[in-house]
């Protein structure tokens, strides 16, 4: 099997460090974020209008966004239910009837007085931890007003407000020292919305550029990837392309809390997304990060791509971001996992692209920081004898 070739604006875009945003990726900073520009690059590189994309663990739909917009078929997983609503409301193009029902929506969310009844609804003690203190009680009343008005609207529309509502209480709330006030919410609200309208105008101009082929909607289902090759959703599913980033091995993530000032967790999202929550941190980081050897963190890696294996093709290409927290150990063996699920590396190791990440707050959280800042891209095909072969 020949190594892949690795062009030198794939490895500009891979080390892009700019913000995200464009299209439809600024809705939500969902954390590890893929580079838009990177994502878009690998798509163009190694697939044609009309390929099928997977992306196993989608996060914030990224890759799902890219890959419809090139005109390519796009479907990802998560066991994230919070990653698959943004990915889903990133993901579906609004009407113009959604679009002037959103705006009347804003209009009424941001002028009118909050009703009575909102102040005395009883906080739920799971959902809602730490929404009732000094400071954020104002800002849940205004949230629970916004997902009241939303109720209203057709699915998309309502969905489009409550995510409008995620990007709002993260940028309010989430590791901020000091909270904003009411008034400040609301017009952050209003610029939010705005800004959202004008991401997903042009996420449906690009998708209507690219259609030059017969595509399906994205996909963004939630449910483990152990196991895809088993549900029906998956039967025929062939990916010319997996492009991912999975839990990165022994890095402290939170894909499932705000964190109020300090270490103050709420599970306050998934009220607002509408979407079911009762997981800990190590389910979405497929383990403890304190577990010697990190045992089962890389049976679920070794597990997740054996079923990923079982869908691809000798032609398709897995393409991966990853860090590491001590990368001397976990890099060779996340490696020889890989082998164990029947892939082999498709570059030389000295041909492997390291970038530096800027700016990620969740580094703090890691003794090891420092190798903590560097993601290396991994490319794999199947292995033509691999030593445990996919069932």
């Amino acid at each position: 099997m020949e190594n892949i070739q690795i062009s030198e604006a794939l490895i500009e875009a891979a080390r892009n460090v700019k913000r995200v945003s464009g299209l439809t990726h600024d809705f939500y900073k969902y954390p590890a974020r893929f580079s838009p520009s990177f994502v878009r690059e690998a798509i163009q590189a190694f697939t044609q209008p009309g390929d099928t994309i997977l992306d196993p663990f989608a996060g914030g739909g990224t890759t799902l966004v890219e890959a419809h917009a090139a005109g390519r078929n796009a479907i990802g997983t998560d066991i994230n239910s919070l990653a698959c609503f943004v990915s889903k409301v990133k993901t579906s193009r609004l009407t113009k009837k959604d679009i002037s029902a959103v705006r009347q929506a804003v209009e009424q969310i941001t002028e009118a007085p909050l009703p009575s009844w909102i102040r005395e609804e009883v906080v739920d003690s799971h959902y809602k931890h730490h929404m009732e203190a000094v400071g954020t009680w104002r800002l849940r009343h205004f949230f629970e007003f916004v997902v009241a008005s939303s109720n209203t609207l057709p699915p998309r529309g309502r969905d489009f407000i409550r995510v409008v509502a995620l990007r709002t209480g993260q940028w309010a709330l989430d590791n901020r020292k000091v909270i904003p006030n009411l008034a400040e919410a609301r017009i952050k609200f209003r610029l939010n919305a705005s800004s959202m309208l004008d991401g997903m105008r042009a996420y449906t101009e690009a998708v209507a550029a690219g259609r030059n082929v017969d595509i399906n909607k994205p996909k963004a289902i939630n449910r483990s990837v152990i196991g895809i090759e088993q549900d029906r959703r998956f039967i025929g599913v062939t990916p010319q392309l997996v492009l991912t980033s999975p839990p990165y091995p022994g890095v402290h993530l939170l894909y499932h809390r705000w964190q109020i000032k300090g270490r103050r967790e709420t599970a306050f999202p998934y009220w607002l997304a509408s979407s079911l929550d009762g997981q800990t941190a190590s389910y979405y980081n497929l383990g403890s990060r304190h577990e010697a050897g990190l045992k089962t963190y890389f049976a679920g890696i070794q597990e997740s791509f054996k079923s990923i294996a079982a869908l691809c093709n000798h032609e398709t290409l897995v393409v991966q971001m990853l860090a590491f927290s001590e990368p001397d150990w976990q890099l060779p063996e996340y490696l020889q996992t890989m082998k164990a699920a029947g892939f082999q590396e498709a570059v030389q190791a000295d041909a492997r692209i390291w970038r530096e990440v800027p700016n990620r707050k969740w580094y703090t959280n890691v003794t090891t920081s420092e190798n903590t800042k560097m993601e290396v891209v991994l490319f794999h095909r199947l292995s033509p004898h691999p030593l445990t072969p996919p069932n």
